[in-house]
């Protein structure tokens, strides 16, 4: 499509100056989140928490244990809703947009008072503990006999000695020859025990190899006979792995995708293994599946396909294979890179704002249509889970001093496999006799990663908003953009940081962090309604996106964002529903909700 110049807004050129030190301006934190001064006061008896530049685990594991056991769907329900779904690859997958012009333009309307200062990042002493050794053996003194002897009897004394000495070397060589037969036989016994021990050993590695052998044979037959090839392995999943494979290898259209392998066996049970114990978990690849093909078939009603799109699913007596779209790299890895370009000021923090602010767009346009078109919520936000592509760094020089970065740069959400689906249209029933749509996505799922967990889901005390939930996590990943660094390690009162996050003077913490110039004040207020403590207050993706910090980009897409949202729900009354994975809140949480 083609695109307009962004518009300058003259009266948000002095507004988006970075952060001042709060001896030559006011907090900005009252205005913002509106937080009371009692707050403020309790805040500086806080002990200022050190910076750890990204301590988040990027293979750690984010499927939390679960307590209902009512989110199933049988292979029947997810083979027939494939079966039954009309295939959308007509739709306009993507719609490009004029990037190089919005930057140019972007980048007239940024402040232009950026500190370039150093980061400084406070990092924890590690003690080194030496050991000694002390020979705890000690050498026994012989002792000697006194007094003056005759030579008579010195020389009787010598011949009993030349006899006992005779007798007694007999006697050693009957005992060592006696020792070294039993060494023999010991010898020979340990020997025999090695070898059976190492053919042992080399029996179970050879069944390993076997079973390992068969497994990839088995995985490129089912794969092959549905035209893909393995390329590599990506990581190994609670359920299975995920490895990327060649689509469409014996038509010459050949393309990568993402396939995620799971095991029927721990599927079935809801568990994962992991140092030989089992843990309950809420991750259900059917539902994964039915879920993205539901919103994959749906596309059509955004801007930009900002997911990574359904492609296949099939099966054989041990595995599910659902193949996805191949969304790029992980986002996570292209936010240290871009912090260690800043950081050796090889990367205009201007400039990383600018396109932080395009990503960040990306990402609450296809949270909003998840939230308010496919009334689903995503409920594991991470940098881990949103990839990129075309995130690469261009030299401006040949000497490599200056970077930009490329401006086709485009967010892929992916990862659904916690994912759920809100009946919002649905009324009253016995289950929910209370449903309204103010309350049409509570959940009590407390899943996530730690990091990005929002308070009420961390503490797992009663039902929560999804949505808001979402909004939160996205708010933490908007925050380790912009900043380098996670906000906090876990959501608690005894995490120093998070105290600081959550009395709303996030200001402050980062004064602490000397990160402040990284912040503006109007992305600051944006991250304080993101990461407002109470739920109530908090943000909806509604208010994130009209936010007068994205205020460029809304005004631009607003009216098309608005018909494609029209012609998407009339098209999704004309198909039956009927056979959607929708989330069911627990009884027992209903009747604890109705109480309160």
């Amino acid at each position: 499509m083609s695109t307009s110049a962004l518009p300058v807004l003259c009266d948000e050129f002095n507004s988006s100056a970075s952060l001042q030190t709060p001896t030559q301006t006011p907090s900005v934190c009252n205005t913002a989140s509106n937080s009371s001064s009692s707050a403020s006061s309790s805040s500086s008896s806080m002990q200022l928490p050190s910076m750890n530049q990204f301590t988040f685990n990027s293979n750690s594991s984010s499927r939390s244990t679960f307590a209902a056991a009512d989110h199933k769907v049988t292979r029947l329900s997810c083979h027939s809703y494939l079966n039954d779904s009309n295939d959308s690859s007509d739709s306009n997958d993507t719609l490009a947009l004029d990037l190089s012009a919005e930057h140019k333009h972007e980048q007239d309307q940024e402040d232009h008072d950026t500190q370039d200062d150093d980061t400084h990042t406070t990092t924890p002493h590690t003690q080194r503990t030496t050991v000694s050794y002390h020979d705890d053996d000690e050498q026994t003194p012989r002792k000697v006999a006194d007094g003056d002897q005759d030579a008579s009897a010195a020389e009787d004394e010598e011949d009993e000695d030349d006899d006992d000495n005779d007798n007694d070397e007999q006697e050693q060589e009957q005992e060592e020859e006696e020792e070294e037969e039993e060494d023999g036989d010991t010898s020979v016994n340990s020997n025999a025990s090695h070898k059976s021990a190492s053919t042992s050993h080399a029996r179970s590695t050879s069944t390993a190899e076997r079973e390992t052998t068969q497994c990839v044979d088995m995985d490129h037959l089912i794969l092959g006979r549905f035209g893909y090839e393995k390329v590599k392995d990506i990581t190994r999943t609670l359920q299975g792995s995920i490895f990327i494979a060649k689509a469409a290898v014996n038509t010459g259209r050949e393309r990568q995708v993402v396939i995620k392998k799971t095991s029927k066996s721990l599927h079935a049970q809801h568990v994962t293994v992991q140092n030989g114990k089992k843990f309950g978990i809420y991750e259900n690849i059917l539902k994964e599946c039915i879920i993205l093909k539901y919103l994959t078939e749906h596309r059509n009603g955004l801007i930009m396909t900002s997911f990574t799109k359904y492609d296949n699913f099939f099966d054989d007596a041990r595995f599910y294979f659902l193949s996805m779209e191949h969304g790029g790299s992980d986002l996570f890895d292209y936010i240290i890179e871009a912090h260690e370009l800043l950081n050796a000021k090889k990367l205009k923090i201007k400039e990383w704002r600018k396109f932080t602010k395009y990503l960040f767009w990306q990402m609450i346009v296809v949270l909003r249509w998840l939230h308010n078109d496919m009334n689903t919520c995503h409920l594991d936000l991470s940098l881990e889970n949103i990839l990129i592509k075309n995130g690469n760094f261009i030299p401006l020089d040949d000497a490599k001093t200056q970077y930009t970065i490329n401006s086709n740069v485009q967010i892929k959400l992916c990862d659904f496999g916690l994912a759920e689906i809100f009946n919002k249209e649905a009324g009253p029933g016995p289950a929910s006799p209370h449903k309204s749509a103010d309350n049409a996505f509570h959940c009590t799922k407390y899943c996530g990663k730690t990091n990005y967990k929002a308070p009420e889901v961390y503490s797992k005390n009663g039902v929560f908003d999804a949505r808001k939930a979402d909004v939160w996590s996205l708010g933490v990943v908007l925050f380790c953009m912009l900043v380098g660094s996670p906000p906090y390690n876990k959501p608690v009162d005894s995490d120093q940081a998070y105290l600081y996050v959550k009395n709303g003077i996030i200001d402050q913490l980062l004064f602490q962090w000397e990160r402040n110039h990284f912040i503006t004040v109007k992305v600051l207020s944006l991250l304080h309604n993101m990461l407002c403590f109470d739920s109530d207050k908090r943000f909806l993706v509604d208010d994130v996106i009209q936010h007068s910090w994205l205020s460029l980009y809304y005004h631009k897409y607003k009216h098309q964002m608005s018909k494609k949202s029209q012609l998407q729900q009339q098209s999704k009354h004309k198909r039956n529903k009927a056979r959607l994975p929708y989330y069911k809140l627990p009884q027992n949480a209903v009747l604890s909700n109705i109480s309160q």
